[in-house]
């Protein structure tokens, strides 16, 4: 209880520090996100049963499969 009342409540470090924080994460999601993990799906595929067709020998096809169907 000590801890919770002079950290949460009696510190005005915390304010600036969950901020920037908040300012972090903002920038992360926003900004960086697209920028480096576009939508795969979405780019490359146009249908529905296109995505699921992938997904499904992606999600079933083992390590060995890949090597062998090489």
């Amino acid at each position: 209880m000590i801890f919770k009342k002079g950290f949460w409540k009696n510190s005005t470090i915390w304010y600036k520090l969950f901020l920037i924080i908040c300012i972090k994460m903002i920038f992360m999601f926003i900004l960086i996100k697209p920028l480096f993990f576009p939508n795969f799906m979405k780019t490359n595929f146009n249908s529905r049963d296109k995505k699921n067709s992938f997904m499904i020998k992606e999600i079933t096809t083992t390590e060995d499969n890949k090597i062998d169907d090489k």
